[in-house]
């Protein structure tokens, strides 16, 4: 499993996550996700089901993580736009 972190503009500016840059994960099987959709959720927590029980970890989904550093920014913070790519696909804009 890797992370795939893709850049829409190059090396232009802002170079922020959430903003240019998107975070998506490839699975072994060839599966590429995007970062905090609720599909990538749901494939870690059947994954491996033990480890996310025993981290307490219910949810890796944008709209529902505790994670605040992991939720999609709403301010221009470069540390919290890991999940921007699954809320811009998910409502097909950039609403934030």
């Amino acid at each position: 499993m890797g992370q795939i972190r893709l850049d829409i503009n190059g090396p232009k500016n802002p170079n922020t996550v959430g903003r240019d840059i998107f975070v998506f994960f490839l699975f072994n099987d060839g599966i590429v996700i995007p970062y905090g959709s609720q599909k990538y959720s749901d494939y870690l927590i059947a994954q491996n089901p033990e480890y996310y029980a025993n981290a307490n970890i219910t949810s890796m989904y944008w709209l529902t993580t505790e994670k605040a550093d992991d939720k999609c920014a709403t301010d221009d913070s470069s540390a919290r736009g890991a999940m921007c790519a699954a809320r811009v696909l998910e409502e097909d804009a950039m609403n934030y």
